[in-house]
């Protein structure tokens, strides 16, 4: 193979060689930023994701390269091979370079839907500032000056055959024999290396289970007495799974949904959210409320099917509406939506209101203008609507996810504050004060919305009669357990799951419930109470009646790559792999790792619904 590069450089199979070799070389390093969390981690499990690292991007390295080679063979064709090599060299690179960043700060890999809601979502989810923009683009030109650096090495060390094919060797023997050790960990879940290979990007490790038992290296009781917690996947949906049933009543309460994406249970005050403050004093207020999930497809997910977000895709694949949604059409509810984020990233459009047309989104260019707009729409809805007719609304803003403020000295509160959001800047040694500060001013103005919207029921008269809750998707992580979480969708932690919950219900007088309490309790309680449904509850969710103060054992919650089941005392987090970690309240390892009693319950809970 020769691919042109210049008039007097070329790649030959043997630079392609050593340019594979040398990349992976400096990947590998570059996956060190990968190392977070591993306090306990032995000797050998670094060894273990360094080679694994290693003989990994060498693959993947000399298949680009392949890529171009074959087109160069077919063709003779010496710039489009190239263009082809480069690109994909580069594209490799910069992915594992800006993943190192993502998962540093959400614990996860950017794959195709990280993707999707980072830059389909009108930057809703991330938002480039200048200085971000400007940070980026210079390690673009840094990546791409090592690459033409390791490219030109190559080409001078083409004459090395002999070392090259003895490196190359090298590097597949590697690949090899981490592949195998994993095939052999999994089936019998050998967590130290399972783990690990967690923390690598791109991987696609060999799974030999059929191979192994029929050549008798493992048996089936062996992996049988290894099995843990696993999810069968089945895209079929039984929901609900009777039909809904209501009693007929004269009594049909309005219900009237307020959330804020990202809103943290702690940071309400009379200082930050004197509106939701005095709400919350004269509600009721659930002080141990856990969310289905640290991102928001899982809290709203939870929210309104009822159901563990893990049947997310069972509901998007057959494109089935929340029944919480479906039971208000039963009782002819006017219903109406009024969002300042777009419901099309997540696909709420095709899940939770797949049947609702009217999901118009404001247009203005900043979150706290869209918050603005939505809180005035409905305002102006409120006067206009029949008052004869029940409705159910769901309001959601968005200022606090995008940290957007009028930065005016009229709506400064705290200070200083960081003016320009940049997740490249976020690690553990990060001082938090100036970026709190901002966060504190978007709630104080989503908290003047929020003032807003119930001056408005007030005025109106509809305050009364109606069941008004004020909440959150999720949370948000300002790294206090210093473990480098930031943002949400990352972990678990107090901060990211543990939200706000305010209920105004008429005839109930204002009080503290603290027991512990699910977004997946909210259908079982809306349905039967104000709804007067009469389908059992267990037919249509997997939570109970917010009034119910008995123990339990768990609750659901979700992260964008792991599981967990969140007990009063201790969190069991299960990974892609079903391999369970545990922490204690404040997010730190605990010794105590018995497996929950209640492995059973989720087994069938989470095909319960599956068809």
């Amino acid at each position: 193979m020769r691919l042109s590069i210049l008039p007097a450089a070329n790649i030959d199979k043997i630079s392609a060689l050593w340019l594979s070799f040398l990349l992976a070389v400096a990947l590998t390093l570059t996956a060190s930023r990968y190392l977070i969390d591993t306090a306990d981690w032995h000797l050998y499990q670094f060894l273990y994701f360094y080679a694994f690292c290693f003989g990994n991007f060498f693959l993947i390295n000399l298949a680009i390269l392949a890529v171009g080679g074959g087109y160069f063979r077919l063709t003779r064709n010496t710039t489009l091979p190239f263009i082809l090599c480069s690109v994909g060299l580069l594209a490799l690179t910069v992915y594992v370079t800006a993943d190192t960043f993502v998962y540093q700060l959400y614990r996860t890999h950017i794959d195709i839907a990280m993707l999707q809601m980072t830059f389909l979502a009108g930057g809703q989810v991330i938002q480039f500032s200048g200085t971000m923009m400007l940070q980026i683009f210079g390690l673009l030109a840094i990546i791409t000056v090592i690459l033409a650096l390791l490219t030109y090495i190559s080409i001078k060390w083409s004459s090395l055959r002999k070392t090259a094919v003895f490196v190359s060797c090298f590097a597949v023997g590697t690949a090899a024999v981490t592949n195998l050790i994993h095939a052999y960990a999994f089936p019998i879940n050998i967590a130290s290396v399972l783990n690990v290979v967690n923390h690598v990007p791109l991987a696609a490790p060999l799974k030999m289970k059929k191979f192994f038992l029929k050549i008798g290296v493992l048996t089936a009781k062996q992996i049988e007495e290894s099995a843990q917690i696993s999810t069968p996947f089945n895209a079929g949906f039984n929901y609900p799974k009777a039909p809904l049933t209501f009693r007929p009543s004269q009594e049909k309460l309005n219900v009237i949904m307020i959330y804020v994406d990202t809103l943290r249970r702690d940071f309400i005050n009379e200082q930050t959210a004197p509106n939701i403050t005095a709400f919350s004093k004269n509600s009721l207020n659930f002080t141990n409320y856990i969310s289905g999930g640290s991102y928001t497809k899982a809290g709203l997910f939870t929210l309104f099917y009822g159901l563990p977000a893990n049947y997310w895709m069972n509901a998007l694949s057959s494109n089935t509406q929340s029944v919480l949604v479906s039971a208000f059409q039963a009782n002819q509810y006017d219903i109406k939506i009024f969002n300042s984020s777009g419901l099309t990233q997540p696909p709420f459009n095709q899940t939770i209101f797949s049947s609702i047309k009217d999901l118009t989104v404001r247009q203005e260019s900043t979150p706290w203008q869209r918050d603005e707009g939505a809180a005035s729409d409905y305002i102006q809805w409120l006067k206009t609507h029949d008052n004869s007719k029940p409705f159910f609304n769901f309001i959601f803003l968005d200022c606090i996810h995008g940290y957007s403020f009028p930065e005016t000295a009229e709506e400064t509160f705290f200070t200083p504050y960081w003016e320009s959001v940049n997740h490249l800047a976020l690690n553990n040694d990060f001082d938090p004060s100036a970026y709190i500060s901002r966060y504190k001013n978007s709630l104080h103005y989503a908290d003047k919305q929020i003032g807003r919207i119930i001056t408005a029921l007030k005025a109106n008269h509809l305050f009364e009669n109606s069941v008004i809750i004020v909440s959150a998707d999720h949370g948000e992580s300002f790294n206090e357990e210093k473990i480098n979480l930031w943002g949400h969708g990352g972990g678990f932690t107090h901060s990211l799951v543990r939200i706000p919950l305010y209920i105004h219900w008429p005839g109930k007088m204002p009080r503290a419930y603290d027991h512990l309490a699910s977004s997946l309790d909210m259908t079982a309680t809306l349905l039967p109470n104000v709804l007067h449904c009469t389908t059992p509850v267990n037919d249509y969710s997997l939570g109970r009646s917010f009034w119910d103060e008995s123990p339990r054992s768990f609750v659901y919650s979700n992260s964008y790559s792991e599981d967990a089941f969140i007990e009063e005392n201790r969190i069991v987090i299960r990974n892609k792999y079903g391999l369970l970690d545990y922490r204690d309240r404040d997010y730190q390892p605990l010794k105590d790792q018995k497996i929950p009693a209640y492995t059973n319950k989720i087994l069938k809970d989470l095909v319960t619904f599956s068809k």
